[in-house]
Order: structure tokens, then sequence, then C-alpha cells
């Protein structure tokens, strides 16, 4: 997402007014500390004008499957144990 935003060129204030998602929620949705209700992601997708499929391309900053499940477990308040 942020580098979906950083190449149109908006800060995350601007993603934030733009989206109708309050400027924390970005910042924390960036740093990977909040995962997104598919109704934010679409309403992020609309604001940067780009499909959804564009704020999960690979890239470096790739989110991957193991921490998408990890912060929903943690949102219902479960803690995914990794395998060694």
């Amino acid at each position: 997402m942020k580098q979906a935003r950083k190449n149109i060129g908006f800060n995350q204030e601007e993603l934030a007014e733009k989206s109708g998602l309050s400027l924390g929620m970005i910042k924390n949705i960036e740093r990977g500390k909040k995962w997104p209700s598919p109704a934010s992601i679409e309403a992020i997708a609309k604001a940067l004008k780009v499909p959804v499929s564009a704020l999960f391309d690979e890239d470096e900053n790739k989110v991957s499957l193991e921490d998408v499940l990890n912060l929903l477990a943690k949102s219902y308040g479960y803690n995914i144990k990794k395998k060694s």
C-alpha cells in the first residue's frame, strides 16, 4: 500500500482524507500493526485509483499470507505460533 501511495504522490494525510480512514489507521496499516477490513481495503484502492490487487503486488514490501493470518488471528484474540 505504501508503494502504491507513493507512486501517485500522496502522503499519508492525503490518503487518509481521500479514503475516509483516520491518519492513525493509515499509519498502522503501513507499519503492519493493523490489518484493514475488506471495506477499508476497497476505500484505499478507490482513493489511490488502483485495483485492490495493486495493493498486494509482489515487491520488497509484500505481506505474506502468514503475516495476514497472524494479524487476523490477533484481532480475534488468538496467537498462532510459528513452526520451526
